[in-house]
């Protein structure tokens, strides 16, 4: 299927994709594995970007977890490496800007509402607040004797906000496929309504 991204996008920028070299270790293991194809997939997102609209697409990726020998093989496969700590590769988020951060382990949907509108997102999928109260929902009771039980929720780190909420109203949605390798994600492209009117609201400033 051929989606219908924004042809303006000049930039990826990767949140939280894992590091895929072990520190004083020639040993593999999931994780390791699992950063690697999800860099893998950001080099071909890219390449698909570029033969679309023949324009060239940077790459940038930012992770706590980045070691040096990791940080310097990507930079040798075109990544542009934004620090460890910091905001540097928020700061790089803008209208142009394709987010590619799956299964994100803190609150980046909320910063990324807070920056901007990108061109794209693909993340973990937005759920309203009765599907993420259910799917947080443990499955196990809990037992406080005399035959009382209740369930209990566990907090979600990447939480769908009402700011989150109101973000992706403005966007096309296309469900990625559950795969071990991305979780429940989907892919959000921004609506070509919501362009018209973003360009209406800059015409009338500029007059």
């Amino acid at each position: 299927m051929r989606l219908p991204f924004p042809p303006y996008i000049n930039k990826i920028v990767c949140i939280g994709l894992g590091n895929f070299i072990a520190p004083d270790s020639d040993e593999e293991n999931e994780l390791l594995t699992l950063s690697m194809l999800r860099h893998a997939a950001v080099l071909t997102v890219a390449e698909t970007l570029f033969k679309r609209f023949g324009r060239y697409i940077q790459i940038i990726a930012q992770d706590v977890d980045y070691t040096p020998d990791c940080a310097m093989v990507l930079s040798r496969r075109g990544f542009f490496i934004r620090g460890r700590n910091g905001a540097g590769g928020f700061a790089e988020i803008d209208d142009k800007t394709f987010v590619f951060a799956p299964s994100s382990n803190f609150c980046l949907k909320e910063i990324v509402a807070d920056i901007a509108k990108p061109a794209a997102m693909f993340w973990s999928t937005v759920l309203t607040p009765e599907e993420s109260e259910k799917t947080s929902r443990a499955h196990q009771l809990v037992t406080f004797g005399n035959h009382i039980t209740s369930t209990w929720n566990y907090p979600i780190a990447d939480a769908d906000t009402p700011r989150v909420q109101l973000l992706v109203k403005e966007y096309d949605v296309y469900q990625f496929p559950c795969t071990n390798l991305f979780g429940s994600v989907s892919i959000y492209a921004f609506r070509r309504t919501s362009m018209v009117n973003m360009n209406q609201k800059i015409g009338l400033l500029n007059k």
